[in-house]
């Protein structure tokens, strides 16, 4: 779960996102997604709830009365919480992609490819402006949030570590 405001915000396998009283644990609001919100932790900034959703949303919702704010939809199921940096909301989705959003608009700013599924059980970090993104295809991505082209689809130079196994 997520803290802000007095207020408790957790997923859960009914396809919801609650915001609990942080003392009472009375429901403030209940909002539903169309898949399960299994592994995507909620990030909380300036006012809004980002998610993501096993129906391949990425939500950003009002902290304080749970109404939409805006939408973005991957190709695939997201199950990894998102990381806000900035005036970004990144997030990966198991098309293999992971994205940066303008956090107040939804609008892509930028989308990485990787050669497998984007999850991880904890929001990615950002240091110096470099995000440490991990894939199933055994890789560890080191991607500057700043650099990264709009289309995207191409990896900048030298980002690429290799797993040790």
């Amino acid at each position: 779960p997520a803290y802000s405001d007095g207020k408790i915000f957790v997923g859960s396998y009914d396809q919801c996102m609650y915001a609990l009283n942080a003392m009472s644990g009375d429901l403030v609001w209940k909002f539903k997604t169309g898949g399960k919100i299994a592994g995507s932790l909620p990030a909380v900034s300036d006012g809004i709830v980002y998610f993501g959703s096993e129906d391949g949303f990425l939500y950003a919702l009002s902290e304080k009365t749970g109404e939409m704010v805006w939408k973005f939809k991957t190709g695939d199921e997201i199950v990894i919480p998102p990381t806000v940096h900035e005036n970004l909301v990144m997030i990966g989705s198991f098309d293999s992609f992971y994205y940066a959003l303008n956090k107040k608009t939804g609008e892509v700013i930028w989308r990485f490819k990787t050669g497998g599924d984007v999850f991880n059980e904890t929001p990615f970090h950002v240091y110096n402006d470099i995000v440490y993104v991990a894939s199933n295809d055994s890789f560890l991505y080191a991607v500057n949030v700043k650099t990264v082209r709009k289309s995207g689809d191409s990896r900048p130079e030298n980002t690429e570590i290799p797993a040790r196994r």
